[in-house]
């Protein structure tokens, strides 16, 4: 050849047909990838959605044990450590249920749990990329709070959101997600682009409005306490006069939130000004005197059950 002749240009890799590691993807592990994310995206107003992302990398998981495409590697070690705590965890829970003769479904909140070895090896071997995975978790968040925004502002009267959770446990996941979406704003490999980590900061602003708009004081608690950390690993490259800014973010869509119609902001602070969490107080005395009881063994769950109810009342 020629050495005149120019060099034929090498195409560029498409990294949506690689994983985290740089790997090709298969077929059937890049199917998964966008099914585990899509699931995610709708798992804040469909609880079954993470349960279904979980499902379905712990069948992947089983599928490339037993096919003998996971092989152990040293780096797998603190996977396995993490997840034989799980698994003592639930083997543990499940004798205490026994021990109390409870009825066999008070089992069944445990099986998932053991299933995290499998929700190991699945992840290892798909290698989902973090950045659409952090997409997924932004796009949970802005499509509750556009949801939120929508069924408390035509509620006619003051309004906690929710969607078939209870208030207090879905502002908790949507603070969550705001922390998620924050973390990874400071991973690269999550944020490799500015379009990426405007998605990543516009989820940790509606994941802010789903916990706000929840009115659950349970899971203003998160934010107050993780959130700030959370936020400095996402402007950890900013100035500090920077980061001052971005601070008023936060402080615009509190505001924001409390003067939309029917809001439960302004009014859940009134109510703990004034009268505190008498009901919250009550179930940590009643813990706290059952667990000087019973260190080791516990009560039976009616038991427990019967004196919160009472301490409630």
């Amino acid at each position: 050849m020629n050495s005149s002749t120019p060099p034929t240009p090498i195409p560029p890799e498409d990294s949506t047909n690689r994983n985290s590691r740089g790997e090709a993807k298969s077929p059937i592990a890049a199917a998964l990838e966008w099914a585990v994310a899509a699931c995610i995206a709708v798992s804040l107003i469909w609880p079954l959605g993470m349960m279904a992302a979980s499902s379905l990398l712990m069948a992947f998981g089983l599928w490339c044990f037993l096919s003998g495409r996971w092989k152990w590697q040293p780096t797998d070690k603190p996977s396995a450590i993490m997840n034989a705590t799980f698994a003592a965890y639930a083997a543990g829970s499940a004798a205490v249920i026994w021990l109390h003769g409870e009825a066999p479904e008070n089992y069944e909140q445990y099986l998932p749990v053991l299933g995290a070895g499998l929700l190991a090896v699945g992840l290892r071997v798909a290698a989902p990329r973090p950045s659409l995975i952090g997409s997924a978790f932004a796009a949970a968040a802005i499509l509750a709070a556009a949801a939120c925004i929508a069924q408390v502002a035509t509620a006619g009267e003051m309004h906690r959101a929710r969607f078939f959770l209870v208030s207090t446990t879905f502002g908790t996941m949507g603070a969550l997600y705001a922390i998620i979406c924050m973390a990874m704003m400071g991973w690269t490999a999550a944020a490799e682009s500015g379009s990426q980590r405007a998605v990543l900061a516009a989820g940790a602003a509606c994941g802010v409005i789903v916990a706000l708009l929840s009115g659950s004081k349970g899971a203003w608690l998160p934010l107050a306490v993780i959130g700030p950390p959370a936020f400095l690993c996402a402007t950890r490259k900013h100035s500090w006069r920077r980061k001052t800014a971005w601070l008023a973010v936060p402080a615009v869509i509190a505001g924001a939130m409390a003067l939309l119609p029917n809001s439960p902001v302004i009014p859940r602070i009134k109510e703990a000004l004034h009268e505190g969490d008498p009901c919250r107080l009550a179930y940590w005395h009643v813990s706290a005197k059952l667990f000087r009881e019973h260190p080791w063994t516990g009560v039976p769950r009616d038991d427990l059950r019967q004196q919160l109810d009472s301490a409630a009342l």
